[in-house]
């Protein structure tokens, strides 16, 4: 197992200093582990006496074998250099001598040829300048002689292996543990010193160990571990005592009895003081006032049917039928755009970039305090049966690509629009919507339609981590709007009873029309926090609803 700790306590970073960084250092630290480790899990305070001794043993005995082992090996190698150099047989120096001084050597070579024989120069100089003096039995003849053991080149020999007895003698005695002042008997003397000062440190480090993990101790690093436990667990206790009155699940627990009371209290029936209560009295009195107010609309529509049902079947028969949904829904929306400062354009009648393509009805062109001035948004208009939703998509599609937009609202008549359709769905950056004519309480679709659409099509130029977590609260507001007017169709289907559904639709409408209106204020604020955040470089992109 390999283990990188950061040593931060004061007395382990000092005993570690201490030690040469490498093989000595790690082993101290381990064997100081070790020896915590044990004593940790024993936690009786006492150390396991042969544990510690077999491991200081161990270290002892590894100290004393790389001592030997060094020592052993200097010896050897300065034993096999001073072999190569002076051993009799063999060396170095022996040879060169003997190069020297043999019979044939290079020192009797030269001596014979000035000193040997008759012929020799020296012989015939002394012959011719001396005579008798210097004869074949003369004193100084024989002092040159070779063969002579008292002439000059005995001397010589004598003289030089004198001196090479000395020098190997004192060789033997620099390298010699029977000299206490030789440098090897010095170096096994400063080991030894080492290695008893290594073992009284150890020991020491030892002692210190046993007195910080001692339970005995009350000053110690164990003892005082085990005290802040002990009063920890009395202060846990006492918290959660049930018996104390004082304690935090006490404490607690009345909290709760007196929430649970204020809740019973504010949402019964029973009393009339209640929020409740007084809510139920508001909601009935509403109802009431809606379904008078329903009961007169209906009778106005009734009159109005008679004059209205000619003039709409002449416009579904005419050819003005789909300009007409076309130029209600553009103005429903551009009053919508002009509050938001945007720009509104009609352009169902005039060709785009595609030629004689007429596609696309309106654009919207976000304004320049938009956090992205200049997009625009394609809407397409359609009251035609059997118009799908595929092709719808298709033909917003060659929409955006005419009016060089990015982001589309295809809005489909509630008189001809597929039947599964929901009232608002959104496809990518493209949001279908469901719109009445008829009937302006449907106008909230197009405008949630819009802020849908503005959303998507400013996130598209926005990446910044300071605004990141809006964009869930914008996917939030667009799946609840979405649900919501498809709730709202349901309330079509009651309206048909009226008169005896006149709660369920009092209760559901408000709900839901006030939802909306949060949804689409909530929308709208997020949208316009945007404005204030730093643009990005990179569009992020959330999963469709």
């Amino acid at each position: 197992m390999r283990l990188v700790l950061t040593v931060k306590d004061a007395e382990v970073v000092a005993a570690l200093s201490r030690r040469v960084p490498g093989p000595d250092q790690t082993e101290f630290a381990l064997a100081a582990l070790r020896i915590g480790v044990l004593a940790i899990e024993r936690a009786s305070g006492v150390l396991d006496a042969s544990t510690i001794q077999q491991e200081a043993q161990r270290m002892i005995a590894e100290v004393d074998k790389l001592v030997t082992g060094n020592g052993n090996e200097l010896r050897s190698k300065m034993t096999e250099s001073l072999r190569e150099y002076f051993d009799p047989s063999s060396g170095k120096l022996a040879e060169r001598l003997d190069r020297l001084v043999r019979k044939d050597g290079e020192i009797s070579t030269v001596l014979a040829s000035h000193l040997d024989g008759e012929s020799s120069k020296l012989a015939q100089t002394l012959r011719q300048s001396l005579g008798a003096h210097v004869g074949e039995n003369s004193p100084l003849l024989k002092l040159l002689s070779p063969n002579e053991k008292q002439g000059l080149l005995g001397r010589i020999s004598d003289c030089v292996l004198q001196s090479l007895n000395d020098q190997k003698e004192h060789v033997r005695k620099q390298f010699s543990l029977d000299d206490t002042a030789s440098p090897l008997s010095r170096l096994v003397a400063m080991l030894s010193d080492s290695n008893g000062k290594l073992r009284r440190e150890f020991a020491e480090d030892i002692d210190r160990v046993k007195k910080e993990f001692s339970l005995d101790n009350p000053d110690g690093a164990l003892s005082r571990l085990v005290s802040r436990v002990e009063l920890a667990q009395k202060d846990i206790s006492r918290e959660f005592d049930a018996n104390n009155e004082q304690s935090a699940l006490n404490r607690l627990t009345g909290a709760l009895s007196r929430t649970n009371l204020t809740i019973e209290q504010n949402l019964t029936l029973d009393r009339p003081e209640s929020p409740l209560a007084r809510l139920g009295k508001t909601l009935r009195e509403s109802i009431d006032d809606l379904v008078k107010k329903q009961s007169d609309f209906q009778a106005e529509v009734r009159e109005k049917l008679g004059i209205e049902a000619g003039k709409a079947a002449e416009a579904l028969r005419g050819t003005a039928h789909g300009v007409e949904f076309e130029d209600l829904a553009g103005a429903c929306l551009e009053r919508e755009v002009h509050k938001l400062n945007d720009l509104f354009e009609a352009t169902g009648r005039t060709t785009g970039i595609i030629t004689r393509s007429k596609v696309g009805d309106h654009v919207i062109e976000l304004g320049r305090e938009s956090h992205a001035p200049g997009q625009r948004i394609v809407v397409e208009c359609k009251e035609e049966a059997d118009y799908s939703l595929s092709k719808a998509l298709k033909e917003l599609e060659q929409a955006k690509v005419n009016r060089s937009a990015t982001g589309g609202i295809f809005v489909f008549s509630a008189s001809s629009s597929p039947p599964s359709l929901p009232q608002l769905s959104r496809h990518g950056d493209d949001v279908v919507v469901v719109w009445d004519k008829e009937d302006p309480t449907t106008d909230v679709r197009i405008f949630a339609a819009y802020s849908i659409a503005r959303a998507l099509l400013i996130r598209r130029t926005v990446n910044d981590e300071s605004v990141a977590a809006e964009w869930s609260d914008i996917e939030k507001s667009i799946a609840g709007i979405g649900k919501l007017l498809d709730r709202a169709g349901e309330i079509k289907t009651w309206a048909k009873t009226v008169r005896n559904n006149g709660e369920n639709i009092e209760k559901a409408a408000d709900l839901i029309h006030r939802t909306i209106e949060e949804n689409v204020r909530s929308l709208r604020e997020h949208v316009e926090r945007l404005r204030t955040a730093a643009p990005g470089g990179v569009v992020v992109d959330s999963p469709a609803q």
